[in-house]
């Protein structure tokens, strides 16, 4: 599921359950008069949507990083090889510039500090002669799980490229004379 609609029935389930609830306990206050079960729909109410907040919460991690890459005046092509999903632009700018952001569900702090220091969503860049290759440095990833769970990755990448390029493919850039 992507992480947007996810987000999107997240939160229309959190509002109709706080309209579900206020009108319960609206209700409630009508149509109880003593006092003493008011203050228990009350309790109930004031425990009940913390740990329900706390559940739609759970295990969502996010980061968002920027790398650059320089470029040489010799440089001509620029090669892609990244194995997410990834959109470029162009940009005014001398240098590329990489956006990845990334969501992981069901998942911990401590291990999404362990995967960004592994690597596991690094590019790296390797110059040949005038070709620049920006490549995955990890080209398939196994999946984890984190308490009995399946944890899910969604990973987005942003390239902009000096608008001294041209597109020659979805991968290939040719440097304009």
């Amino acid at each position: 599921m992507h992480p947007d609609l996810f987000g999107c029935i997240i939160f229309f389930s959190a509002s109709y359950f706080c309209t579900l609830m206020g009108s319960y306990f609206y209700l409630a206050v009508q149509i109880i008069p003593e006092i003493q079960k008011m203050e228990v729909i009350k309790k109930f109410v004031l425990i009940l949507l913390p740990v329900f907040f706390s559940f739609s919460a759970a295990g969502q991690l996010r980061n968002i990083s920027h790398k650059t890459y320089d470029l040489s005046d010799s440089l001509q092509v620029i090669q892609l090889s990244i194995v997410d999903p990834l959109r470029w632009e162009f940009w005014a700018g001398d240098k590329i510039l990489l956006e990845t952001r990334l969501k992981l569900l069901n998942s911990s702090p401590s291990i999404l500090e362990f995967l960004l220091e592994d690597g596991r969503y690094e590019v790296v860049a390797t110059k040949e002669g005038e070709v620049l290759t920006l490549s995955s440095k990890i080209k398939k990833r196994p999946g984890m799980t984190y308490k009995g769970k399946m944890t899910e990755e969604f990973v987005d990448m942003r390239l902009f490229i000096p608008d001294a390029f041209t597109n020659m493919s979805d991968s290939s850039f040719r440097r304009i004379k």
